[in-house]
């Protein structure tokens, strides 16, 4: 975990119910799947911009614990190492920084803190339901096949390429494909 991230007040849809009472139809979907599994996935799938990716909606709702997003892989994949990490802490193992976690795959994967200026560009179903930007988050990183990190000299052009590094702000992020990104692109 992030020390103090267990102080501070939920505000998300669940705790704080809209006035009216009524949600979105995905917020009601993401509300029904934090309340039924303890937290939401939300897939975003590869197009002729980026790599897939997908992220947790409720972690931070229901274990107080970061919310977790993986890159560059197939939604689907993503969510099986998101959904491991949040049993994990469920079952007593917080999250740390940098500590590194032995996945079903056999490989360690990373954890780094996420920064709110990229909150906007990626989590927008997160920030909706949080009704804040999509804080605390850890971004999980996946090795290539020689256990190299995409910050690791020598890591393959996929695990460095289809990772952004969201630890840092995003006018720091080097040139690429996620310095560049435009959701509203068509």
């Amino acid at each position: 975990m992030i020390a103090g991230m267990d102080r501070s007040p939920c505000l998300c849809l669940l705790c704080k119910v809209p006035p009216d009472g009524r949600w979105h139809p995905r917020d009601a979907r993401i509300a029904s799947n934090v309340l039924d599994h303890g937290w939401h996935i939300q897939g975003v799938r590869a197009d002729n911009q980026t790599p897939g990716w997908a992220y947790s909606i409720g972690m931070w709702h229901t274990l107080r614990s970061a919310d977790l997003a993986v890159f560059g892989l197939p939604p689907i994949e993503a969510a099986l190492i998101i959904n491991q990490l949040g049993q994990e802490v469920r079952n007593g193992f917080p999250l740390h920084q940098d500590e590194p976690r032995v996945m079903f795959t056999g490989y360690p994967v990373r954890l780094r803190v996420i920064r709110e200026s990229w909150s906007p560009l990626f989590f927008g179903a997160g920030t909706d339901f949080y009704r804040t930007p999509f804080l605390p988050g850890l971004q999980v990183f996946w090795p290539d096949q020689q256990g190299h990190f995409p910050w690791d000299d020598g890591a393959d052009e996929r695990c460095h390429t289809n990772q952004p590094l969201l630890w840092l702000e995003r006018e720091e992020h080097p040139p690429g494909l996620w310095a560049s990104y435009d959701p509203n692109a068509a």
